[in-house]
């Protein structure tokens, strides 16, 4: 009924009010009366990381959503980035289907201001957060999904800007094999295969995973693949985590990047390996962790291949068609990151105090972007004339301090962070998260906090296609603040906030009506204003089991900003999605089935420009449903997907053309 009211509602701002007005009447309604007699409640949730000191989820002073490895299963999602639209407040715009390329962003951010973790090791990549979700993990591997709300530069660093994406790996508890096998329409097949080994305390997981598909259009197939190993354990105060793993993508690129030049194609990998070291005893707590990330991408403008494009010396040519000559070669990027973390908390009386810094490294080679080199590098795996031809590289170093005090139902946590950088110098980012217990299952939470985001090389450099970058760009800075109110009790929980962002210097890429050239550029100031609201209800947990579903998740989010693309088409931070609102319910049928819901509507703000026009499209609304069908057994489980069940015409990204109708089907084996 909610959904329908949202659907009919002639002005989609009133039932934005109506959800935060009735939500916030449903927490004080369950509430006990009386405010003297308050309890701890103590539930069975996850230990999240959004702070410096690990915390129960209800404890956290953010808007916090949590999606589990139950979530996940329940759903029609076959990749990460499908597992990341379930989540309250993230806009994944994705350039194909299954995983292929999505741009994630959050509180109405752009794709480079959102930090994707794993396992609180940062994923970014300095060359473009396009290749921010070439992870090399599968869906299985996943225990579950902390997704942090709001500027995060204090705990996380400088590039969680609107917010920090944390995906946790499971723990090896016994002995356990899986695969599973999927297929379904445009070709598409999935083949994974998981094991894990417990010995004695410690515990090593194993994945490879591959995907493939025709393509649901000219230009969009894909072989995707990921290969991955964990080794993780716990001697006595000690626990460690030790990971590795590959993540290999070859796709074409219809319309990706621009509409102007259609036979894009590309192919990427990743390849990283990080270990972590925990010490915990009585009051003391040390953690620390290192990391190495390199990135290979290679962007084709004009695909090269047996039934594309041909090289003949410095031409290509497809039957009658030839490139313009300015077309001599593809681009060819390498980029290499090598960073480490130490965080040291002691409890002294009702504080938590926790001290520490980062460091990390990233450079880049390539034919594009940076200064010319004195002398060329061949470029790993690639014929003889790819080469890099320029590079540059930077160091960032964080230093924090924070403290955690807790007196009766208050707590608090201050601090700040330094961040030494060498090309912009020395910034100071103080912050502060309070929040207060005012009933036993009543949590009311406000903070405020800075951040800060620097460009990526391909902001910096890049001058290809009609896109151009510039050297003279700023680092975006914001002011954050956000008040909201959970509710935590058995069954039902609930969730709702409202956040403003004043952020300066953001960068965009932007083309002026008229012209043909889009170009990099700092928008002096953008203000952001939005709510999210969240509501989780298990009806299993009630005392009443007349109930159609056995679980139900509401998620809705509305951002706004004072600021809009006139006169300019905004490819990315005036390109938000002012109205998010998805419902994902399951049914128990007969005979261990199960059926699962999910409905997604969106209404973006901005537009695109059309092929051949001169002006500015505004993206027009719309709503989605997906559905998956599931029988259970001890051993396995078989499933039915239709992803896009009315087969709904829609952009998440200017001309990308998204699939209609998507229909699958798989099989998951499991041996313990």
């Amino acid at each position: 009924s909610l959904f329908s009211c949202f659907l009919c509602t002639p002005n989609l701002f009133y039932f934005m009010k109506f959800y935060v007005i009735s939500s916030c009447w449903v927490l004080f309604a369950l509430s006990p009366g009386k405010a003297q007699s308050v309890k701890e409640v103590q539930l069975n949730e996850v230990q999240s990381t959004a702070a410096r000191f690990v915390l129960p989820t209800s404890n956290v002073a953010r808007t916090i959503q949590i999606i589990t490895a139950d979530d996940i299963r329940k759903s029609a999602v076959k990749t990460i980035d499908d597992a990341l639209e379930l989540a309250l407040g993230v806009d994944v715009r994705s350039r194909g289907p299954f995983g292929v390329q999505s741009d994630i962003s959050t509180a109405g951010g752009s794709f480079e201001q959102t930090l994707v973790l794993v396992n609180g090791i940062p994923m970014t990549d300095p060359q473009t957060g396009h290749h921010m979700m070439n992870l090399p993990i599968t869906l299985d591997q996943i225990d579950h999904i902390e997704v942090v709300q709001g500027g995060a530069s204090r705990v996380y660093g400088a590039k969680a800007f609107t917010g920090a994406i944390n995906i946790i790996t499971k723990k090896v508890e016994d002995n356990t094999a899986s695969a599973q096998i999927a297929g379904g329409e445009y070709g598409f097949y999935s083949v994974q295969g998981s094991a894990s080994v417990r010995i004695k305390s410690t515990g090593l997981m194993m994945a490879a995973q591959k995907s493939v598909s025709d393509g649901y259009i000219t230009n969009t197939d894909f072989d995707n693949r990921n290969y991955s190993a964990q080794w993780s354990g716990k001697v006595k105060s000690f626990s460690f985590n030790v990971m590795g793993g590959i993540n290999h993508k070859d796709f074409g690129a219809q319309n990706f990047y621009t509409s102007a030049f259609p036979t894009q194609f590309e192919e990427t990998q990743a390849r990283m390996a990080s270990a972590s070291l925990a010490y915990d005893k009585n009051k003391l707590s040390v953690r620390a962790a290192g990391y190495y990330r390199r990135h290979f991408d290679r962007f084709e403008l004009y695909r090269e291949g047996d039934d594309w494009y041909q090289r003949r010396g410095n031409l290509f040519i497809m039957g009658t068609d030839t490139a313009p000559s300015w077309y001599t070669g593809h681009n060819y990027h390498r980029t290499d990151v090598q960073g480490g973390n130490l965080n040291v908390s002691y409890r002294l009386g009702s504080h938590l105090i926790s001290v520490g810094g980062d460091m990390r490294h990233e450079e880049v080679l390539s034919n594009v972007l940076g200064e010319a080199l004195t002398s060329t590098v061949q470029a790993a795996g690639e014929p003889d004339y790819a080469k890099y031809t320029k590079g540059t590289s930077r160091d960032e170093m964080n230093l924090y301090l924070e403290d955690q005090f807790t007196y009766n139902r208050w707590m608090l946590s201050a601090g700040f962070m330094t961040a030494i950088t060498s090309d912009y110098g020395t910034r100071f980012f103080p912050g502060a998260d309070i929040s207060f217990r005012w009933f036993s299952n009543v949590r009311l939470y406000a903070n405020v906090n800075t951040a800060v985001r620097y460009p990526t090389f391909t902001d910096l450099y890049y001058n290809r296609g009609g896109a151009v970058g510039s050297k003279d760009l700023k680092p975006e800075t914001s002011l954050n603040y956000e008040g909201g109110v959970r509710y935590f009790n058995g069954p039902v929980s609930a969730q709702v906030a409202v956040f403003r962002r004043e952020a300066k210097s953001l960068i965009d890429w932007i083309r002026v009506n008229g012209e043909t050239t889009t170009k990099a550029a700092n928008i002096t100031e953008v203000n952001f204003t939005g709510v999210n609201a969240s509501l989780l209800v298990d009806f299993k947990k009630m005392p009443s089991t007349n109930f159609v579903f056995t679980s139900l998740r509401v998620n809705y989010s509305y951002v706004i900003s004072d600021t809009a693309s006139n006169n300019f088409e905004s490819n990315y931070v005036l390109d938000y999605l002012k109205h998010r609102l998805s419902v994902i319910a399951t049914q128990e049928l007969a005979g261990s089935w199960t059926l699962n819901w999910t409905i997604n509507y969106q209404d973006r703000e901005g537009g695109y420009i059309k092929t051949g026009a001169s002006s500015e499209t505004s993206y027009p609304a719309f709503y989605t449903l997906d559905g998956r069908v599931k029988k259970s057994t001890r051993y396995a489980d078989v499933y039915v997907d239709v992803n896009n069940i009315f087969n709904t015409k829609y952009q998440d990204l200017g001309n990308i053309e998204q699939p209609g109708r998507i229909i699958s089907a798989g099989v998951a084996f499991r041996i313990n």
